[in-house]
């Protein structure tokens, strides 16, 4: 299980990079997911402040950092390509609501359900600032 007197004083949780691949390939469940990785990637989801998770839309991966405090989800993407914005953002729209289930589930478990947070409801934000591959 968790444990919450250990803390998290980055408050940082790191999701993995099968992650999408598991819930969009093969279907994986909020469950599924806790169950596989509650001892590793999600021991410090409880509490988190950010929460990165990587995103890959066939041929590219950019990163979806979720800010919990300001109810923030920017998307970061060092190749934005006009005619690929659709697709990532239904993959990134699939993905937080995946998030939101995942961690509405974790909170459940800690018997913490009114600190869940809304992740579905979160803003979208697409930085301007980032720098840009030049590989193409």
């Amino acid at each position: 299980m968790y444990d919450e007197r250990r803390g998290n004083p980055f408050r940082l949780c790191f999701l993995p990079t099968q992650m999408q691949v598991g819930v969009e390939k093969y279907g994986y469940s909020p469950e599924k997911l806790l169950n596989n990785y509650r001892s590793s990637f999600l021991r410090n989801a409880y509490g988190s402040k950010k929460v990165y998770l990587p995103l890959n839309d066939g041929t590219h991966w950019y990163l979806a950092v979720v800010l919990t405090e300001s109810k923030q989800v920017h998307l970061v993407d060092s190749a934005p390509m006009t005619d690929r914005n659709g697709n990532r953002m239904k993959v990134v729209g699939r993905m937080m609501a995946f998030l939101h289930d995942l961690f509405e589930k974790l909170y459940y478990e800690l018997e913490k359900m009114n600190e869940a947070p809304n992740i579905r409801n979160f803003q979208l934000i697409i930085p301007d600032k980032v720098p840009i591959q030049e590989n193409g």
